[in-house]
């Protein structure tokens, strides 16, 4: 992965997230294992599976999602605050229930050259076709929508699957709750709540390996059929994740591509 889009988020004055380095980052949604029943805080993090970057304003927030129990709610500003490099998102997790967790970003613009747009989606594995562009800028419009999972209790609830107005989604077609090593696992991308076919999903579980640079590896690289789906084996306990970007051409003269970001997070036992 590559340094993160200042854009959108605070505490950017960073050197080296400037020019040709600037990239989408991953954002995850992080809570404590095991997961404490009562007030839990829930790490926003704007980078890899390893670390967070930068944290977000609340400014840049559209929704914040948080479902358990048969019931949804939305979450105010009250509940989210910046902590260092990394937003915290605070809930309360006194209901034992499998809860679902979503977090999505108000669409920003980013500029860049023509040359950092092509490093850029190599760099990311962006499918796009090859840009035709009108000079030598290009304007990405980007957004970023993130779900993740909590089993809090024993008592496993079909809150999972509740839907989220985002965008783009990543879901887990069972419970993540009840998956265990050896288990085979789907998910469903969603684009504007029609399942996407043939889209490249990127992922695995946090420890796989590290690249020369220190940069997590990917151990999945999976591709939606026709539905939407894609599976994957359960080789490892641990904190698992999935993540995609999609990306498409505008043609109104607002930008030159429009990008929308999905992660999805969950634990599995052994």
């Amino acid at each position: 992965m590559t340094p993160a889009r200042c854009s959108a988020y605070a505490f950017c004055a960073v050197a080296w997230l400037t020019g040709a380095q600037a990239a989408a980052h991953e954002l995850l949604l992080k809570s404590p294992r095991p997961a404490p029943s009562g007030t839990v805080e829930i790490q926003v993090s704007n980078g890899d599976i390893d670390k967070s970057i930068n944290g977000i304003e609340w400014t840049d927030i559209a929704n914040v999602t948080v479902a358990r129990g048969g019931q949804s709610e939305a979450i105010g500003a009250s509940n989210w605050r910046i902590s260092g490099v990394a937003s915290v998102l605070t809930i309360d997790a006194t209901v034992q229930a499998t809860y679902l967790l979503g977090v999505s970003t108000r669409p920003k613009n980013f500029e860049m050259s023509k040359a950092e747009f092509l490093d850029y989606i190599k760099e990311e594995q962006i499918e796009v076709a090859a840009p035709e562009l009108r000079s030598d800028k290009v304007i990405e419009r980007y957004s970023k929508h993130a779900i993740a999972y909590l089993q809090v209790g024993a008592t496993r609830t079909a809150d999972y699957k509740r839907p989220l107005d985002y965008p783009m989604q990543i879901r887990m077609i069972r419970n993540p709750a009840t998956l265990r090593v050896g288990e085979v696992a789907r998910l469903e991308v969603l684009f504007h709540g029609e399942p996407l076919a043939g889209q490249l999903v990127l992922g695995g579980y946090q420890g796989f390996g590290h690249d020369a640079k220190g940069e997590p590896i990917n151990k999945l690289r999976l591709r939606t059929n026709r539905h939407g789906i894609a599976a994957f084996k359960i080789s490892n306990p641990g904190r698992w994740y999935a993540y995609l970007v999609h990306m498409r051409p505008l043609t109104d003269g607002s930008a030159d591509y429009e990008s929308f970001y999905a992660t999805a997070l969950f634990d599995v036992g052994r």
